[in-house]
């Protein structure tokens, strides 16, 4: 009876050990997914408060060349060689004597694209 009670307690822990090591392992996965959601969720904030300050100094009246503006993974202006992230800036004419800027944060090794805006802004001297 002694040996059927050790076999008993036996597989009863090995089943309680497999529980545990399955509810673990799908716990650190949920952990993982919530990380890699965190860091997108970061980037795109990141990128709409870095195009939201370009457009507000566009209308301002700021250059309107194109540019490509290198930022690396904290978000520091960079050179190309050490960016994750690239800012362009496109100008693009528009009618009524309005004049745009076409804004796009992308991930530069995949360039996906994180954020894009458009701002408009009136011509100087110029009625229509």
């Amino acid at each position: 009876m002694r040996k059927n009670s050790s076999s008993l307690l036996l597989i009863e822990l090995i089943f309680s050990i497999l529980f545990l090591s399955l509810a673990g392992g799908t716990t650190l996965l949920v952990f993982a997914k919530a990380r890699v959601l965190s860091d997108n969720t970061v980037a795109v904030n990141r990128a709409v408060l870095l195009a939201e300050s370009r457009a507000e100094e566009f209308t301002a009246g700021a250059q309107t060349d194109p540019e490509k503006i290198f930022y690396s993974k904290d978000w520091k202006e960079t050179d190309e060689a050490g960016a994750v992230y690239v800012m362009t800036c496109t100008p693009e004419e528009k009618d009524s004597g309005l004049q745009g800027l076409r804004i796009t944060i992308t991930v530069k090794s995949t360039e996906k694209e994180l954020y894009s805006l458009e701002a408009l802004r009136h011509e100087r001297g110029r009625l229509s």
